[in-house]
């Protein structure tokens, strides 16, 4: 009896490992978040300080947008850089640094708080999710460069100063810091944006239920891996 028992608990754990062994292959083949994703997005600039205003010599941009609901990566990114360099025609911005995060299901709140004036900016908080249904990342832009066409033209702002009013090629390499996956946790990931910034839309004629100017566009590819 002494011998049935051991050699049944000894089939218990062989088959115990082996299921062990079979989950954590399964798992790792399932693990959705060890994938490479190429997504179009199009959004807006919703906030922008100029160099010349700053305080530190960096001008600040901050936009969101929203991904191609046809693509790999659905969902909404939030993103600020800081850059130097005043825009102007065959004008190379240096992107010094900056934040991002992207969620799958959107964000809680718009960017602006438009019921005051001026609008005050909401910072980004993603909508929740069911975790095995969820993307919810964030990271850091490394660096890039936004060079502006030749053409455009200048304009004065509120302000008294000249604005530049063209289109910047735009280039970013991006690093990811942490979030969760489809509720794999990711300590880590890279990527990068390659799109257009065009600042012509502030030419348009002011909404005239809000009365305010159309906010400069962003269009482009953005590409994650993690």
């Amino acid at each position: 009896m002494r011998r049935i028992s051991l050699v049944v608990g000894v089939a218990v754990v062989m088959a115990a490992m082996i299921a062990l062994s079979v989950g954590s292959a399964l798992a790792k083949d399932n693990n959705r978040a060890k994938t490479k994703y190429t997504d179009p997005i199009s959004g807006y600039e919703y906030n922008a300080v100029s160099p010349r205003l700053s305080a530190t010599g960096e001008g600040i941009g901050q936009f969101r947008a929203t991904v191609d609901p046809r693509g790999e990566l659905p969902g909404q990114l939030d993103a600020t850089i800081y850059y130097t360099g005043i825009p102007g025609p065959n004008v190379t911005s240096e992107i010094t640094h900056g934040t991002w995060i992207f969620c799958s299901h959107g964000f809680t709140a718009p960017p602006l708080d438009t019921t005051v004036n001026p609008p005050t900016l909401i910072p980004p908080v993603c909508n929740a999710g069911t975790p095995d249904s969820t993307i919810a990342l964030q990271g850091i832009v490394k660096g890039g460069t936004a060079r502006w066409r030749e053409e455009g033209k200048y304009v004065q702002s509120p302000l008294g100063t000249q604005l530049w009013i063209g289109i910047a090629d735009v280039k970013a390499p991006l690093a990811i810091t942490g979030g969760t996956v489809y509720g794999v946790p990711v300590e880590k990931g890279s990527g990068k944006f390659k799109g257009t910034l065009d600042h012509t839309p502030l030419l348009l004629l002011p909404d005239p239920i809000t009365g305010l100017r159309q906010p400069p566009t962003v269009v482009g590819t953005l590409r994650l891996k993690f």
